[in-house]
């Protein structure tokens, strides 16, 4: 070679005349990688003998610092001290707080249906499976993917393992079981997702119940979890009442109230006001950022 009729083209002069030697072989065709002019079966490429084209690795170098965002509610220890505050022992006297809720919720719906329930924002699950006990079919949301992995393998295996930290490295090795807590026959009744409470997918939606506890005050965009849980309330109207129009209702007596106790709008929560704090109960959350009012859902 080269063979004859063979001439360079003016364009890309450097293309074909520099493997005219004793070191490239030349492929006629293309294969499963081919792409473009390759593809062709009349195609002919040279390449340089034992040249690995595609093992190999390239990567960039930036001065820019590489930062991994991460999230609070994926570290191992929160995922245990979660899993304890849902399933584990109760401790100073303070009942367990999503079962109570649960059991609120649940008091408050009265004898209205009870086909489906969604537990916005279930963290590890329990409120969901309490919800269970009640109606016939109820979904668990939170955004963690880590929580909902928790109730998922309750929900299958009915147990967990889990360790909790008592002080430095030091930790105890616990379990917790569906059977223990009674609610083995409930499994069947709950699903988990993860999901974004400011941006619901269609398919939650026809739900006689919304519990969202230890919500609000942890989302990116308050204003934007109400709408679309309006939204699946809304495609499900019983007895003539429409649900969103309770929960705008309540969301504004409740601003009010804590306004007429001496919460100005707008201002820093260093504490529930003088006037509310007996009717508030001692549920807490694990982090211990936010007490809920005993009597509210």
């Amino acid at each position: 070679y080269p063979f004859d009729g063979f001439a360079v083209h003016p364009i890309y002069d450097d293309f074909t005349t520099p493997t005219f030697d004793d070191r490239h072989n030349l492929i006629k065709g293309g294969s499963w990688v081919s792409c473009g002019n390759q593809a062709s079966p009349l195609s002919r490429y040279a390449f340089r003998r034992h040249f690995f084209q595609h093992a190999g690795f390239r990567y960039v170098v930036s001065s820019a610092p590489a930062t991994q965002p991460t999230s609070r509610y994926e570290t191992d220890r929160l995922v245990s001290e979660y899993i304890e505050f849902h399933y584990g022992d109760e401790y100073f006297g303070v009942p367990n707080f999503p079962r109570t809720l649960a059991q609120k919720a649940i008091a408050a719906m009265g004898d209205k249906p009870a086909g489906k329930a969604l537990d916005l924002g279930c963290a590890t699950g329990r409120a969901s499976f309490e919800l269970a006990r009640h109606f016939e079919q109820v979904t668990g949301l939170d955004f963690s993917a880590r929580f909902i992995g928790i109730g998922t393998q309750l929900a299958e295996q009915g147990t967990l393992r889990y360790t909790l930290t008592d002080e430095g490295e030091l930790v105890s090795y616990k379990e917790c079981s569906l059977a223990g807590l009674g609610m083995a026959e409930l499994a069947g009744k709950v699903e988990f997702f993860q999901g974004d409470a400011c941006n619901l997918k269609p398919i939650f939606s026809g739900y006689d119940l919304i519990l969202a506890a230890n919500l609000i005050d942890r989302l990116y965009s308050p204003a934007q979890s109400r709408r679309p849980a309006h939204a699946c309330l809304a495609l499900h109207l019983a007895g003539g009442a429409h649900p969103a129009r309770g929960v705008d209702r309540r969301f504004q007596e409740g601003r009010r109230e804590l306004h007429h106790a001496g919460w100005p709008q707008g201002a820093a929560r260093p504490a529930f006001p003088a006037a509310l704090r007996p009717r508030i109960g001692a549920l807490r959350d694990p982090r211990n950022e936010t007490q809920v009012p005993a009597h509210s859902v």
